[in-house]
């Protein structure tokens, strides 16, 4: 932009010789204000996009870590090898406590089996499985804990428990007889 050769002018596009070209301060303040707002809502739409991301992929495991809990279970019926039930049984109480902690209105899906002593089917039981054991069920990229019960095809995150938007991150599906 070129200057007309006036005082108002000249004060105006920030020159007070006909050599020295430049920005005035103000300009250059109101240029990194302008980018840090415009800095400030493009982090904020990337950090909310991340955050939906995140608890997509939190739901999509889940759903993939109860076929694969479904799978196991109808190799488990056909062949009947305790073996295809992996993950750490735990007693009932404990589950129980700790779905009461996360949220009051699921109910389990099997029957308290603690007393039951050694007439509980292995199917029955809940398991923590870790990644290690989701690995071992074809779950590769999977980094949380979960509760399940093969039967029911129930699955709880028990790392995470919620998304960020306060949905839980448990599925059930019950074996028809």
């Amino acid at each position: 932009m070129k200057c007309l050769k006036s005082p108002q002018f000249e004060a105006m596009c920030g020159l007070t010789d006909e050599n020295e070209k430049g920005i005035t301060l103000v300009a250059l303040a109101i240029t990194v204000v302008v980018m840090s707002i415009i800095a400030g809502i493009s982090i904020t739409a990337g950090l909310s996009g991340l955050s939906k991301s995140k608890d997509s992929l939190s739901l999509s495991e889940l759903q993939i870590v109860q076929e694969a809990i479904l799978q196991r279970y109808t190799k488990y019926k056909t062949v009947g090898e305790e073996s295809f039930l992996l993950g750490t049984k735990m007693q009932y109480q404990e589950v129980e406590n700790i779905v009461e902690q996360v949220d009051e209105n699921i109910e389990l899906k099997v029957e308290n089996y603690d007393d039951k002593g050694e007439n509980v089917s292995p199917e029955e039981y809940y398991y923590e499985m870790n990644p290690v054991n989701l690995k071992d069920i074809g779950v590769d990229k999977a980094k949380d804990t979960y509760i399940v019960n093969y039967k029911t095809g129930e699955v709880l995150n028990k790392t995470k428990i919620k998304t960020s938007t306060n949905q839980l991150l448990y599925v059930y599906s019950i074996e028809s007889e």
